[in-house]
């Protein structure tokens, strides 16, 4: 009977044991196409012919191009290799494609606080998921975040990261994409981020006799209820005051007709004795604050 098909090609080997090529690639990356012998009713393969995707090109070829050296160049965005046999006649066999691993997977999310108090830390993660087949691993995580926040750690991967909310921030988005080891990105999952609303606690008649800072001892986060004197609505302003003097948190508010009632969050102070000193004008009182977590 007549030849006419050639061999399938089986399978395709690369040089670096994997199909993750990097854009801007140094060196080429050889790759290997394998038949099996032809059958009695099969034409014996002439060459190899290879697709590529776009931003590649062929540095070398063996006499049979069935080893090829590809680069990969800045513009290449992914896609697949395929190889087929080709008899002298021009017959080609059935081809073998192998999709490269370009982008990595999405997150699947962010854990964490979704309304963050100002003047505190927060720990954001992402929720990692892991690559599949024609997806290339994540090894690092790069974040963007709203304004009036930022960066105070991260995990070496940067899969975890606790940053930081000044008295500035109101909302915002976090954002997280997943990066290869050739610097690509991936998908965004963003986790929508409003500053937390904390009403001041009420006093009775009697408890508002006295300057009152509430609880004491506390976590850090207070709240601030005194009879300044000064009976109109004025500018105020609320230090926490370290044992050394410094001033580790700072606050604006609102003498209200003679009243400060006001609610702070100053959670990431550590342990220890702190002075509370309000300032009306030209008046100013301290209390003493116990921060015992």
């Amino acid at each position: 009977s007549a030849q006419s098909v050639t061999p399938a090609v089986t399978s395709i080997a690369s040089s670096t044991g994997n199909f993750a090529p990097c854009p801007q690639g140094l060196t080429g990356i050889t790759y290997t196409a394998y038949a099996a012998a032809p059958t009695t009713a099969q034409s014996p393969i002439s060459t190899f012919r290879w697709t590529r995707p776009a931003g590649t090109s062929v540095a070398s070829a063996n006499a049979d191009s069935s080893v090829v050296t590809i680069y990969y160049l800045s513009s290449y965005k992914g896609g697949a290799l395929s190889v087929a046999g080709q008899s002298a006649c021009g017959v080609r066999g059935t081809a073998r494609s192998q999709t490269l691993q370009y982008l990595p997977p999405t997150p699947a999310g962010i854990s964490g606080n979704a309304t963050p108090c100002i003047n505190s830390n927060e720990t954001y993660t992402v929720n990692i998921i892991s690559p599949s087949s024609v997806q290339a691993a994540a090894v690092g995580y790069s974040w963007t975040l709203p304004r009036n926040t930022s960066i105070v750690s991260a995990t070496s991967d940067s899969a975890s990261v606790t940053i930081a909310i000044s008295s500035l921030f109101t909302n915002g988005s976090i954002t997280v994409k997943a990066k290869t080891a050739c610097g690509v990105l991936g998908g965004a999952r963003s986790l929508a981020l409003t500053k937390c609303e904390v009403s001041p606690r009420s006093f009775t008649l009697t408890e508002v006799a006295e300057d009152k800072l509430y609880p004491n001892p506390n976590n850090g986060n207070f709240q601030l209820y005194v009879n300044t004197g000064i009976a109109a609505r004025t500018n105020a302003l609320v230090k926490v005051i370290d044992m050394t003097g410094k001033v580790v948190a700072q606050y604006n508010t609102i003498n209200n007709n003679g009243v400060i009632n006001a609610r702070y969050v100053a959670g990431y102070l550590p342990n220890g004795v702190y002075t509370v000193q309000y300032t009306v004008g030209n008046t100013s009182k301290s209390i003493k604050m116990i921060v015992q977590k």
